[in-house]
């Protein structure tokens, strides 16, 4: 009934000229501004979240505080221990793609949703650098809880920045999750040989395991099942928690400094959400469900100071992690058990790799004993004709040679008729 309430029968209707129902231009494009707020979750994605945003002059001056209050300091006063020496032990607080078959040694997820490669080419797009959360320039240590891997343009754009004056969408610079598992899925052999020239050095010979190379990746079955239910990322990504003080922990977006659009006038002023506002939210969510920010303002006290768009954002900030935690009520294996189930599965896997190598292997040879039957047949076959068209040449040899001596014999003859009748004319 809300559908039918906003747009009449004349929009639904396909318009001959335009070649689409107006009302459906009408709701791509201007849902966002609906009195009900988002009519649905799909449009939460470009362009709506990407509308360019001009900063007050208030705000400018905000960023320019921020940045002054950690200025950058001489290069003599830096810390000149070297970042790589802790390369592996940061590899393993990332996350990793051990849903979907990828071995956690050799691919990662920064924190910002680039897929990282271990061996990667320098200037491949699953590169990464060791990159300072608190910028070395500004006087950050080289320490573990400082340090953390970024995908290599990251950390050039990043710079000597601080990380919560910087666009986020500033920072999704390398391959996503998304993006890398199409490759693998994808059926067009020239579109798969061109991305892996990309990512990968030896292209699509790049050697994963001893066993396995690119072109021929197997996908775990729990993956497939559940790729078709929550997505590609979802299914795929394996969550590495983080201990309680660990330094590197997302900054609270609720002080972010750019805001996602421009904030309309009477709008109340941004704080800190406390305990008991989330869990309202959280009832709330489950009372009306995702969409119906109005209700939700309406009928839940605490939020009388909030406006729906601050509860939306609210609730796509911490909806992964809500997601997160129902996850990991039901479905936690102890980490001694997750690695014997890792080690039990890559076994398994490299077992089937090496059954199949040999079902392979003795086909091959099935195949050339075949080949070489027929070309033993086919030789003899050819040998056959040979003989014969040798002994057909020989026929014809000695014809010729007894028309050549018979040419002869008359040409000597006709010689002698013509002497003859010459002395006998003298």
């Amino acid at each position: 009934m809300l559908a039918r309430s906003i747009l009449t029968d004349e929009e639904t209707r396909v318009d001959a000229e335009l070649g689409y129902p107006r009302g459906y231009a009408k709701l791509c494009r201007n849902a966002h501004i609906h009195m009900q707020g988002l009519i649905t979750p799909y449009t939460e994605g470009p362009p709506q979240r990407f509308l360019p945003y001009a900063a007050q002059p208030e705000d400018i001056a905000k960023i320019k505080e921020f940045n002054q209050l950690f200025p950058i300091i001489e290069s003599e006063e830096r810390d000149p221990s070297s970042a790589r020496r802790f390369a592996d032990s940061l590899w393993q607080q990332l996350d990793h793609l051990g849903n979907a078959g990828f071995d956690p040694a050799l691919f990662r997820i920064d924190p910002y949703g680039n897929v990282l490669y271990k061996n990667a080419d320098p200037a491949s797009p699953l590169a990464w650098e060791v990159d300072h959360w608190f910028p070395h320039s500004r006087g950050g240590k080289t320490v573990s809880s400082n340090l953390r891997l970024v995908q290599w343009q990251v950390n050039q754009r990043k710079q000597n920045k601080l990380e919560f004056l910087v666009p986020w969408w500033d920072l999704q610079l390398g391959v996503t999750v998304n993006q890398f598992l199409s490759i693998f899925l994808s059926k067009n052999s020239d579109f798969r040989q061109r991305a892996f020239s990309l990512l990968f050095f030896a292209g699509e010979n790049e050697p994963f395991t001893e066993h396995l190379v690119a072109d021929c990746h197997s996908w775990p079955q729990h993956f497939r099942e559940r790729k078709s239910q929550i997505g590609l990322a979802p299914a795929a990504i394996v969550r590495i928690h983080k201990q309680a003080n660990d330094m590197l922990k997302p900054r609270n977006a609720d002080l972010s400094i750019y805001p996602a659009w421009p904030v309309a006038p009477g709008t109340p002023g941004r704080r800190r959400w406390t305990v008991e506002e989330e869990e309202a939210l959280r009832r709330a969510i489950q009372r009306f469900g995702p969409g119906n920010w109005k209700e939700i303002k309406e009928n839940e006290p605490l939020f009388r100071n909030k406006s729906t768009v601050q509860i939306k954002d609210k609730y796509r900030l911490v909806k992964g992690d809500w997601e997160l935690e129902k996850e990991n009520k039901g479905a936690h294996l102890p980490d001694k058990e997750f690695i014997l189930s890792t080690a039990i599965q890559k076994e398994s896997r490299l077992k089937k790799i090496r059954e199949d190598d040999i079902r392979v292997k003795a086909e091959e040879i099935a195949q050339l004993n075949k080949e070489l039957k027929d070309l033993r047949e086919q030789n003899e076959t050819e040998r056959l004709a040979l003989e014969d068209l040798e002994s057909v040449l020989i026929k014809n040899r000695r014809r010729m040679e007894k028309q050549r001596r018979w040419s002869e014999a008359q040409s000597s003859y006709k010689m002698c008729l013509e002497n003859m009748i010459r002395d006998a004319m003298h």
